[in-house]
């Protein structure tokens, strides 16, 4: 796969390299309407690129692979397009998400790709809180990794700290309107 050769030693996104920075999250999107050739000189498998994947990130997190390929498992037509093999199982197994190249209307998928690349690391508060009493919690526990921007009304994770997609964030605050005589 490109993406295992671009992150080998020397690639141009290999560890270290001024493209693979440790505050940002890597996007990788496979475009193709054919499978994934790497096995023809490669004895890898899907599962071994996706583990080499995992280790390029602290967090798995900031890693968002998906694919626009051939339609799962039979390909599609028209246009002719195989089956994205390889690429598939890699997203399956990376949680990304695997979209139609034969698809009339790319609109959808664009915007679903642009808003998966980005890690959400800002939350806009509803009311405008007392500064010192807001709590944040991540996934039932209490953290300190954020700053609050009142200008913005909105709590900032920071880098080192963006909670992953899936959890669960609550803000608790008093409101300011509340404690002001």
């Amino acid at each position: 796969m490109e993406s295992y050769e671009a992150t080998q030693s020397g690639g141009d996104a290999s560890p270290g390299s001024a493209f693979l920075r440790a505050d940002s999250r890597l996007v990788i999107i496979y475009v193709s309407d054919e499978r994934d050739g790497s096995s023809t000189y490669s004895s890898m498998v899907p599962t071994d690129y996706a583990n080499h994947l995992l280790t390029l990130k602290a967090m798995a997190d900031q890693l968002s692979v998906n694919a626009v390929a051939g339609d799962h498992p039979n390909g599609c037509s028209p246009p002719y397009a195989q089956h994205g093999a390889g690429y598939y199982e890699v997203v399956q197994q990376l949680g990304g998400t695997f979209m139609s190249i034969c698809a009339t209307d790319y609109g959808l998928q664009m915007d679903t790709l642009a808003r998966d690349s980005i890690l959400r690391s800002a939350f806009e508060l509803s009311e405008i809180p007392l500064e010192e009493s807001i709590i944040v919690t991540v996934d039932g526990y209490v953290t300190s990794d954020w700053t609050y921007n009142a200008t913005e009304n909105a709590i900032y994770f920071n880098l080192n700290a963006i909670p992953a997609t899936e959890s669960e964030i609550y803000i608790e605050y008093a409101l300011l309107d509340d404690c002001t005589p």
